[in-house]
């Protein structure tokens, strides 16, 4: 689920909160294809900015796809931040 705090996050970021959503769809189909979607809170930034690239490739996921789903984590990771 997209929340008002993560469309707020991206928006601060100008980032279109309409992104979140294919965002999150392509995060939650695309991983489990393969494996259970982790939470996205139980990686730091860094480690998804290792992560994301290997998993985009390996889902065959277009750049804009990744970007998508890039801007879906750095709104989950925002929020959670204090």
């Amino acid at each position: 689920m997209v929340t008002a705090g993560m469309s707020s996050a991206a928006a601060a970021n100008g980032v279109d909160p309409a992104v979140l959503g294919r965002g999150r769809a392509l995060y939650v189909g695309s991983c489990a294809r393969c494996h259970v979607p982790v939470e996205v809170t139980s990686r730091t930034r860094q480690q998804w900015d290792e992560i994301l690239p290997r998993m985009a490739d390996k889902a065959g996921l277009e750049p804009v796809e990744e970007e998508e789903v890039a801007a879906y984590i750095d709104a989950v990771i925002d929020v959670a931040e204090p």
